[in-house]
């Protein structure tokens, strides 16, 4: 018995991340041949990590801070001119 819900669990799993690998390598796509929807979504999610990482030290997860760095980095990144330029072109 529990053999089937571990295959059933595990065949979701796999589901739920293919799709979002497949959702990865769409934007990585987009990014890499320039367009701009590309840049704004990862602009989007950055914005929204970086709001929960804020939100998870608060109530006490010292560790969000590499979070708060990293999505720091990438919108200033993507906020620069030569980035604005290339997403532009």
């Amino acid at each position: 018995y529990f053999g089937v819900i571990a295959s059933v669990v595990g065949g979701a799993i796999t589901a739920v991340l293919a799709v979002l690998a497949g959702f990865s390598f769409l934007i990585a796509s987009a990014l890499f041949s320039g367009k701009k929807w590309g840049r704004t979504i990862v602009i989007v999610f950055s914005i929204i990590n970086l709001v929960m990482e804020a939100a998870s030290m608060m109530v006490g997860n010292v560790f969000g801070i590499a979070g708060i760095i990293l999505n720091g980095i990438v919108l200033y990144y993507m906020w620069r001119p030569h980035v604005i330029a290339y997403f532009t072109k």
